[in-house]
């Protein structure tokens, strides 16, 4: 920075002052800067480690969710053959009703008489 100098002295003093205080203003809009600059940086790093915990989070979900995935397939069809195995049992038990109501009485009447 020049500081003009002339023949009086506190004209060149009085310049340097206002040079002075012009860096000091521009000094101060730097470390300004640089103060959010590194606010904004904390920031991007909490936000790095959140997204970083997220996504050791879906890791693990998904790691249980392919543990869980077989047992429920396995639930699901047992719970699609259910109905039919429940009709096939009240069949059977129809027609051995049927059978010993038929066949009964023949036994019955050969036992007593």
């Amino acid at each position: 920075m020049k500081v003009q100098q002339s023949e009086n002295g506190a004209e060149g003093k009085l310049i340097a002052i206002i040079e002075g205080g012009r860096l000091w203003r521009v000094s101060g809009r730097l470390i300004a800067q640089s103060y959010r600059l590194c606010r904004w940086r904390r920031k991007q790093e909490k936000t790095d480690r959140k997204l970083y915990e997220m996504v050791r989070e879906m890791q693990g979900f998904n790691s249980r969710m392919s543990n869980v995935e077989e047992p429920v397939a396995n639930f699901n069809r047992r719970r699609e053959r259910g109905p039919g195995a429940i009709m096939l049992i009240s069949f059977i038990a129809a027609s051995l009703d049927g059978l010993l109501l038929t066949s009964g009485k023949k036994i019955w009447a050969a036992i007593v008489g």
